[in-house]
């Protein structure tokens, strides 16, 4: 049933509907559609029949009335109702009557064009025979509409080839077109007649001779159409015209492979070259595995697998078949002379490809004097080089022993960032275009590249000499450095092992880091040992050192820089930096984050030059001894407990790299504070104390502070030599005392002392003018609690006595003229109105 246009010859209305008549919609004409096939009866008596075999290929010979099936190719089967041609109609409405008659044979071109000579003489010019992979032959005579059965018989009466069935080479009833491709090699030579078959009988034998000659193999179909072919494997070629018998080009023994364009690709020459076919028949032929190869033999039953060129390989492939060799070489279109099978329609291969190798990969290579290490740098871009690679998938980087990393760090092809060469011998990968970090490494951990492909995965090389690190390759990216974590004490390094700080650093591509050294602020390498040629560094490989691709975190209590303190921060060398270094170029953590370094300080001794446990701080210095004390923020006078004092100042930097005002560090073990340093640059009168064991000295780093022992080595007494005032009328005050006249009258009130470092006096005595005092004429005195009836000011510069402690003093032995004051500090320094430079008296002293 169908519907189709007014060019449809057809007696009957042109709508869907049941055809009952077998002599109507036949022909010509052109269906638009919609088309409905219904197999059915065609009319009483015509059953439509499937008379093949159940497979694909089903009975390549047997005719059904609605198909014809005679290969797997896409062009390999008739639908009805193609083959409803006139001459089945002619035999069914009138069955012949009579045998066959052939009156004429004629060679025809592929357009149907007759090619032998108007007479019909018989020639044995190859130019004029049929060629019968390339020509027609048509068989005119009457009565061949019912036709059965064709043979063709040599010049002895012997049939070399039998056609049936021949229903569907019947053109009419006075024409039968025999095709390329249906003789075989069997029919082939001079001098060839036919005769035919129908149910009456057989024809007379054709007075015409013909020569029958093979013409150019015809290659129709291979095994691997629009699919991947592997050159290791069989591939099985249709078509026809693979034998002959012509003598030296017996079967099909030459091939070449043409791109989509039709350039020859294999050989590189533009000629064929000689392999070895399996030949099953005519029209069927296997290509032996291995033989698309550059080390081919014509005479080897079998060639391994070998690469030596592998030109063939790349999409689109076309193969063409000869039985004999091409001596004319290429003409420039894709053919090659006379013996090369044609192109026309013939189906590309989707491509032509192997078990594939990797043969180098290109690699950076850094040396670092012993070994040299291979690098994928995924910033860089890097070429795969090897075989058969134009069909890969994927790409992955894999662990030397081939295994994936748990998260696998692959790129599915095709890719933007990836070229494949059609010819299979390069790929070549972008910068970039590996973005995953999970492969990432040091020279230390190597990897190898996995290229998955259709045919077999392939790995690159494997290392095979441990001291060449030039087969196996670390994979990196440029390191960047962002930022440092804040220590506790920010801007400086506590390196202690117990109680120092961690490191983190932040950055980007950090897997490539080998080791991480600490450098001065310029990135000048600080370097320890007798040689001095060894840097400061820990290895990312040891324990207690943790390294992602953005992080890197050292654990200062499980590892520590190596060597001695020579990286610690000192007064001319402050600030230090981290370098990371590896196989790429070292980066430093930001300027801007420069750090000190150093450890907790731990007290040793003190001395100096005074006397054990008394510091006079007008004379003497102190001389501490500690550990890591080569940087020094602070250093002041404590109380007893290590408190600071209400109201001192400490001896602090005035800025980073330069020591308190009156300190000078020796070395990272040892200070000295000056002479009158604390009276100088500190509020020294409240340092002040005459007990011994009530001061102690503290030390502070930006790393830590210890105070000095509690115990005689390390506490102590702070007093300077006391003084009056400049003479008697300054010197001397109070109620009591009359400037005028230079008495003091303890009736009339207090007796004041003016001075300087009063609060280290720890006795008073009154005098004679001989400076002899009388019997108990002393007072033992503390400044920071007095007895009752002396007070201290705080700046020290001040004592009064009431009239009871004067008394107390001398009592009325001690009334009389030229009395003196005698003061004694904590350090057993005393001054005496009146004696030597202060030849100051008190004057009269009276009840």
């Amino acid at each position: 049933n169908r519907t189709d246009n007014s060019l449809w010859i057809d007696n009957f209305t042109n709508n869907l509907g049941p055809v009952t008549l077998l002599t109507t919609n036949i022909g010509p004409g052109i269906i638009s559609g919609p088309v409905q096939y219904t197999f059915s009866k065609l009319t009483e008596g015509f059953e439509v029949i499937w008379s093949g075999e159940a497979s694909v290929v089903g009975n390549t010979q047997t005719y059904s009335m609605w198909g014809h099936i005679t290969g797997p190719g896409p062009n390999d089967f008739l639908v009805f109702p193609t083959d409803a041609r006139d001459a089945m109609i002619e035999e069914t409405i009138a069955p012949a009557l009579a045998a066959p008659t052939i009156t004429r044979l004629k060679t025809l071109t592929s357009s149907g064009t007759a090619i032998i000579d108007a007479n019909g003489a018989v020639s044995q010019d190859p130019a004029t025979a049929l060629t019968r992979t390339e020509q027609t032959l048509s068989i005119v005579g009457t009565q061949l509409a019912g036709v059965t059965t064709i043979e063709f018989l040599d010049a002895n009466g012997l049939i070399v080839q039998t056609i049936y069935p021949a229903v569907r080479y019947i053109k009419s009833d006075q024409r039968i077109d025999i095709p390329p491709g249906i003789l075989d090699e069997e029919a082939e030579g001079a001098a060839r007649q036919v005769r035919a078959y129908n149910s009456v009988g057989s024809s007379n034998l054709s007075t015409d001779k013909i020569a029958i000659t093979t013409g150019r193999p015809v290659l129709q179909t291979t095994s691997a159409d629009g699919y991947v072919f592997d050159r290791g494997k069989e591939l099985v070629l249709r078509g026809y015209g693979f034998k002959s018998n012509s003598s030296g080009e017996t079967q099909l023994a030459y091939l070449r492979v043409d791109n989509a364009s039709g350039s020859a690709v294999y050989p590189a020459d533009g000629n064929t070259t000689a392999v070895t076919f399996e030949i099953v028949s005519d029209r069927e032929a296997v290509l032996r595995a291995n033989s698309i190869l550059g080390s081919f033999s014509a005479s080897a039953d079998y060639v391994a697998s070998s690469d030596s060129d592998a030109t063939a390989d790349g999409s689109s492939r076309r193969l063409r078949v000869a039985r004999k060799n091409n001596a004319t070489g290429s003409n420039g279109n894709g053919s090659v002379g006379p013996e090369l099978s044609l192109t026309n329609g013939v189906p590309l291969i989707a491509a032509i490809t192997a078990k594939p190798t990797i043969t180098t990969v290109g690699y950076n290579i850094t040396s670092d004097g012993t070994k040299s290490y291979a690098q994928f740098r995924r910033d860089g871009q890097i070429d795969i080089n090897g075989t058969a690679l134009n069909t890969a998938y994927k790409i992955e980087i894999v662990n030397v022993n081939q295994s994936s990393f748990s998260t696998p760090v692959a790129i599915n092809l095709p890719n933007a960032g990836v070229k494949v060469e059609d010819n299979g011998t390069r790929i070549l990968i972008a910068a970039h275009t590996f973005l995953a970090s999970g492969a990432d490494g040091n020279a230390t951990d190597r990897r190898r590249f996995k290229v998955y492909h259709t045919v077999d995965n392939a790995y690159s090389p494997a290392e095979s000499d441990a001291s060449n690190y030039n087969a196996t390759f670390t994979v990196n990216t440029q390191p960047t450095v962002s930022s440092l974590a804040a220590f506790s004490n920010p801007g400086a390094f506590n390196r202690a092992k117990a109680t120092g700080d961690d490191i983190i650093i932040n950055g980007f591509g950090l897997k490539s880091v080998d080791h991480i050294e600490i450098v001065d602020a310029n990135g000048t390498p600080i370097q320890y040992g007798a040689d001095g040629n060894s840097s400061k560094r820990i290895e990312t490989s040891a324990n207690g050192v943790t390294v992602t691709d953005t992080t890197i975190t050292i654990d200062t209590s499980t590892v520590q820089f190596d060597g001695d303190t020579t990286a610690d921060s000192n007064m001319t060398s402050i600030y230090r930096r981290f370098k990371l270094v590896g196989l790429r170029e070292a980066k430093m953590t930001p300027i801007a984050q420069k750090f000190l370094v150093g450890a907790p300080p731990t007290y040793s001794a003190l001395t100096g030059s005074g006397t054990a446990n008394t510091f006079r701080r007008d004379n003497d210095t102190l001389i501490l001894d500690a550990t890591h004390i080569g940087y020094i923020s602070k250093v002041e006078i404590v109380d007893a407990s290590g408190q600071v004092i209400s109201g001192a100042t400490a001896l602090a930097s005035a800025s980073a790299g330069t020591l308190p005002p009156g300190v000078t560090s020796n070395n990272a073990t040892r200070l000295t504070v000056a002479a009158n340093a604390f009276t100088t640059y500190s509020q020294g009168n409240l340092l002040d104390s005459v007990n011994n064991g009530t001061r102690r000295l503290r030390v502070s780093t930006p790393f830590g502070t210890f105070v000095s022992s509690t115990d005689d080595n390390g506490s102590f007494s702070v007093s300077a030599t006391p003084a009056f005032a400049a003479n008697n009328s300054t010197a001397f005050a109070g109620g009591g005392y009359n400037g005028g006249t230079g008495v003091y009258d303890r009736s009339a009130g207090n007796l004041v002392i003016n001075g300087t470092n009063f609060r280290g006096v720890k006795t008073i005595y009154l005098t004679d003018s001989a400076g002899n005092s009388v019997t108990d004429g002393k007072i033992s005195v503390n400044p920071a609690s007095p007895p009752a009836g002396i007070t201290f000011n705080a700046a020290g510069t001040q004592i009064t006595l009431n009239p009871t402690q004067v008394t107390a003093l001398s009592g009325t032995n001690f009334d009389g003229t030229d009395r003196r004051v005698y003061l004694e500090s904590a350090a057993d320094q005393n001054i005496t109105v009146g004696s030597g430079a202060n030849n100051i008296s008190l004057g009269t002293v009276q009840p």
